[in-house]
């Protein structure tokens, strides 16, 4: 089959007639691809992931008192609310002791890692290659643009705007935009 002979070739004359065509269309189904690793995690209704994720792994921590030879046990697990989606070949590390929290209704891409003990909020967005360490609070709402860095325990307030590329290492307000 030739581009040309389906709708791919299409041609709109603005990104507003576009976005009007796709709502035209059938809606995605959630799913799990058969490639994902979920384990130590408790799932929403109509989650979906897709493929090589890896959810509910063992977090990145070591014991100081040992010259960080020894790792920490990772007792917890992941929540993912209702509707929330994760892109393929996103990690999610369960908790140490508790929960790792994705919020419902969150749209997380491609390549993001979110470290243990975080919890993102409800209806955010996390672009390809970000990167959330653990212990961070993600409030309701928050936008993370491509490639932003969070530090760990770190709280970003609802409704703030993380511009692509953004490394950030200390709280953010609600409704900031940090560039």
């Amino acid at each position: 089959m030739s581009i040309e002979n389906n709708n791919i070739s299409k041609k709109f004359q603005s990104q507003q007639e576009a976005h009007s065509y796709l709502r035209t269309l059938p809606m995605p189904r959630p799913y799990i691809h058969p490639t994902a690793i979920v384990e130590n995690a408790i799932l929403g209704k109509d989650v979906t992931i897709a493929a090589y994720a890896v959810i509910g792994k063992e977090g990145f921590g070591f014991d100081p008192q040992s010259n960080y030879t020894k790792r920490w046990p990772h007792i917890g697990n992941v929540i993912i609310g209702d509707n929330a989606e994760i892109g393929a070949n996103t990690c999610i590390d369960r908790g140490t002791l508790g929960s790792t929290i994705i919020g419902e209704n969150t749209k997380i891409d491609n390549l993001v890692h979110i470290g243990h003990n975080a919890t993102i909020g409800k209806k955010c967005v996390i672009v390809a290659g970000s990167v959330i360490g653990g212990s961070s609070v993600i409030g309701d709402g928050v936008f993370i643009g491509m490639g932003v860095k969070i530090r760990d325990h770190v709280t970003i307030g609802d409704k703030a705007f993380l511009c692509m590329g953004a490394v950030v290492t200390k709280d953010v307000s609600t409704g900031a935009k940090i560039r």
